[in-house]
């Protein structure tokens, strides 16, 4: 269970280490995830199919605040865009 559960989030770069990132309380009971778990974030839009992806590990969960804390590398790595939001998947 848990898997092919998604939770939509924006980005907030922020030092969290490199291919690690900090969710919020209500997008980690969302996704049934804990710390350690290995997350694929994509670009919301469906038609890119993935060209604009990056595989995380959940990092410490994020008591306040509904942006998802990642670092400036992985968005760079992800081709990611910090305007638009990103949906969220946990994989393992």
């Amino acid at each position: 269970k848990g898997l092919g559960v998604l939770a939509e989030l924006r980005l907030e770069a922020n030092g969290v280490p490199a291919s690690l990132v900090r969710l919020p309380k209500s997008a980690m009971e969302r996704l049934e995830a804990r710390p350690g778990d290995l997350l694929y974030l994509a670009d919301n839009r469906w038609w890119l199919g993935g060209l604009r992806s990056v595989h995380v590990k959940a990092g410490p969960v994020r008591e306040s605040g509904e942006t998802l804390l990642i670092n400036p590398e992985d968005i760079l790595r992800g081709d990611l865009d910090p305007s638009r939001p990103v949906v969220v998947e946990k994989l393992m």
